[in-house]
């Protein structure tokens, strides 16, 4: 992220999401709030992670960001966005956007 500074937000989703399929979740949150615009994807992984760490709040408040920036998000829509080697990966983030409490 720090050779190429404008396009951080796309390396701090990327890093992210590798941490979330880590199940370094802390970690996670704390790499995908390094983007410099939180997007919808950022706060959706944020409330996946919040969730699975048992973090209610934290999970709800980064879930009011998805929602207030895309009100018809579908967590089933986004997985399908996401690139997978192994499927399984695509439903344990779909799992984690269900507990973080995102429409299915």
């Amino acid at each position: 992220m720090q050779l190429d500074p404008h396009e951080a937000h796309i390396w701090a989703h990327l890093l992210g999401r590798a941490l979330f399929g880590a199940g370094r979740y802390a970690e996670a949150i704390r790499a995908l709030r390094r983007a410099p615009t939180m997007r919808v994807g950022h706060h959706a992984y944020v409330a996946a992670c919040q969730a699975q760490l048992d973090n209610a709040a934290g999970a709800d408040e980064a879930r009011k960001a998805v929602l207030r920036l895309k009100p018809d998000f579908r967590s089933s829509e986004f997985c399908r966005t996401l690139f997978f080697a192994d499927q399984r990966h695509c439903g344990q983030v779909r799992e984690a956007l269900k507990k973080a409490g995102l429409p299915e």
